[in-house]
């Protein structure tokens, strides 16, 4: 009976990541082919309607000659890999105040900090627009990288996390001589 269960959610798993899965593959396919091809196979549903008849390479061409997609890869990679390991430092600092040290107002800075995640982005985007306008970045990285910076959620977490350790291991830290920076 067990084994039965077993094998049937691991054949529903299966479905369900093929269900998933397929618009992913759907898309790969299709950049194989031409429009009249996507189009002319789209009903009813076959195996050309996923597998290319001819294959070309010719959209990809299209997206790296004609519209440099390789600079927006570039910029993703320079944004992304700035903001990551910045806003990672920033965020397990403060979040590491907030865990192990006491002081002034630290509860309500911390709610302040907590009700920024749930403001939705579409509700600040115009705001931070004109603030990033007048700081003279637009058009620039520090105008996508410097509002990203600091984020709720990630220091909730890691507020969350440090909160596990025990404080006896940060007095164990202090007895053997280490610094604040050797316990954070």
């Amino acid at each position: 009976m067990k084994k039965s269960i077993h094998v049937w959610s691991h054949v529903a798993l299966i479905i369900f990541t093929i269900i998933a899965l397929f618009p992913i593959l759907f898309a790969l396919m299709s950049s194989f082919r031409t429009d009249n091809e996507i189009f002319e196979y789209a009903a009813p549903f076959t195996i050309h309607s996923l597998w290319p008849v001819k294959w070309i390479i010719d959209n990809y061409v299209t997206l790296f000659k004609e519209y440099d997609f390789l600079r927006y890869i570039v910029n993703t990679l320079i944004v992304v890999g700035t903001i990551l390991p910045v806003s990672v430092l920033m965020c397990s600092l403060a979040a590491f105040a907030f865990a192990f040290y006491d002081f002034r107002f630290k509860g309500p800075l911390l709610s302040v900090f907590l009700l920024s995640f749930m403001i939705p982005g579409e509700a600040i985007a115009l705001p931070l627009y004109q603030l990033v306008e007048k700081m003279g970045l637009v058009n620039t990285y520090g105008g996508l990288i410097l509002p990203s910076l600091a984020n709720g959620l990630a220091l909730f977490m890691f507020v969350q996390s440090f909160r596990d350790i025990s404080p006896s291991l940060l007095e164990a830290v202090k007895i053997d001589g280490g610094s604040w920076w050797t316990s954070y």
